[in-house]
């Protein structure tokens, strides 16, 4: 999973030269053969290179403009919602989050489609500073872990992150112990959506239906449930806005339920194109 999307480079042995710098000696060469192996750790070699490398005006800096432009055209409201008016728009969700929450919020996200409106909408300032604070988590291997819930192990370890547990095996009873003030925003499009956009795509629809999450809800702390009643930016940002005053006098987690349309799968595509396709495939 985590080279299948790789075209830039030919395993086991490059078309280009090489370098390959690593701090981890058994990585050097293990799936790609470099011209040149250097077992070293990042900041070391990055000091290295400062030290011993000329600067030179790059013959790419024109570019940089061209691709800064197209990375803030990616981050604008998604294709996704231009032919429709949808009941709750994730973009503006996130949107509505980012200016909400401090700058230094620590994100934890469970698998599936739901999670790329996240990866792909959020923003953390200072970029060097973000990846070394550890402002983002996710979960511990690809693929996820046939034992356990995905989601579950998230919000463990957003609560591990809040009150620093040792042991990340918590969850909401443990939230409610220690006070841990988190925000869980539960996505629930009424099925597995990863799923259902691989049964679309390969066998033509075998709807595999969410367990009813009522449970979740009274264990939890439920400010506010946004349902599918227009757009209701303002329902969002009152909910948010309890939320985080709950959290705060109360020190204890908040839930936040986004009921989301199951058309919009991603970002990038509806299950209707994930059909179609589909079919001319065939």
């Amino acid at each position: 999973m985590t080279t299948s999307g790789y075209t830039l480079l030919t395993a086991p042995v490059p078309q280009q030269s090489l370098v390959h710098v690593h701090a981890g000696v058994e990585e050097l060469g293990r799936v790609y053969q470099p011209s040149l192996a250097i077992n070293a750790g990042m900041p070391q070699f990055a000091a290295r290179l400062a030290m011993t490398l000329p600067v030179e005006e790059p013959s790419w800096r024109p570019t940089l403009a061209t691709a800064r432009a197209e990375f803030e055209a990616w981050q604008q409201r998604p294709a996704v919602y231009a032919h429709a008016n949808p009941a709750l728009d994730l973009w503006e969700v996130v949107q509505i989050l980012r200016r909400a929450v401090p700058e230094d919020a620590i994100i934890t996200n469970g698998a599936g489609n739901f999670s790329g409106w996240a990866h792909r909408f959020w923003r953390y300032p200072g970029c060097a500073r973000s990846w070394r604070d550890g402002r983002q988590h996710g979960l511990r291997r690809a693929g996820g872990d046939r034992r356990e819930d995905c989601g579950a192990r998230a919000l463990r370890g957003g609560l591990c992150r809040r009150r620093r547990l040792p042991d990340d095996r918590q969850e909401l009873a443990t939230a409610l112990q220690y006070g841990a003030a988190v925000l869980i925003l539960v996505f629930n499009n009424s099925m597995y959506g990863t799923i259902r956009m691989h049964q679309e795509r390969e066998f033509r629809a075998r709807p595999r239906h969410a367990p009813d999450q009522s449970g979740l809800r009274a264990a939890g702390r439920i400010v506010r449930r946004l349902w599918r009643r227009g757009r209701h930016d303002g329902s969002i940002r009152k909910a948010l806005s309890q939320a985080l005053a709950f959290m705060r006098d109360k020190r204890l987690p908040a839930l936040i339920e986004l009921r989301t349309d199951p058309e919009v799968i991603t970002p990038n595509a509806t299950l209707s194109a994930v059909r179609a396709t589909a079919r001319l495939k065939r």
